[in-house]
């Protein structure tokens, strides 16, 4: 038997996978800035005591709860940024899929829960480093630019046919956003060259 996608099912497995993959991304937030992979060492680990963490404590929003926001060995506390990622990163595919895939349209929830989760992703290595992943940034364009071809609506905001009307609204947005972003970059770097000279 095939479960339909209007069916709250696949909305509650989207919201448990959301939950786990906003755990990943606290993975990806803590070791990116810090030039660590995020695959070694493969288990997450405790920032103080530097003890794995077991599966069956590292179960997403509950275990931050459970334990009171606290490492079980060493008791150092645990940020509450790690449980508002998880929440966070699960709320919006939740979202992502009621408004698109439980209407039909599970390409499109797709590619914005891809999209989302990089923009989580970003915001909070940015929120606590002041920095931007650049590599983040190129992923989302080229998914954004990709999902576009397929999914025209999402930028045309009316319904119509595969590749150029989306493609061609993907390429102005990314054109014109890159290049606002470059006369920033050359804005500041004029001012301070002017203040040198002063």
């Amino acid at each position: 038997m095939i479960v339909a996608w209007s069916s709250p099912f696949w909305w509650f497995v989207v919201l448990f996978v959301g939950a786990c993959v906003g755990s990943f991304l606290n993975v990806v937030i803590y070791r990116v800035p810090l030039n660590m992979s995020v695959n070694e060492p493969k288990r997450s680990f405790c920032p103080g005591c530097r003890k794995d963490i077991p599966w069956y404590r590292n179960i997403p929003i509950f275990t931050w709860v459970w334990q009171r926001g606290k490492c079980a060995e060493c008791k150092m506390k645990i940020p509450v940024r790690y449980v508002l990622v998880e929440a966070l990163t699960m709320i919006l595919w939740g979202a992502a899929w009621y408004f698109f895939g439980m209407n039909g349209q599970p390409g499109e929830a797709f590619l914005l829960m891809v999209l989302l989760t990089l923009l989580v992703s970003i915001s909070f290595i940015d929120a606590e480093h002041y920095i931007i992943p650049v590599k983040m940034t190129w992923w989302g364009a080229a998914f954004a630019i990709m999902g576009a071809y397929f999914f025209p609506e999402l930028v045309t905001l009316v319904k119509s046919d595969l590749g150029w009307p989306g493609w061609r609204e993907a390429l102005v947005g990314f054109a014109a956003g890159y290049a606002v972003l470059q006369l920033v970059v050359w804005g500041e770097a004029g001012v301070r060259k002017a203040e040198v000279f002063f």
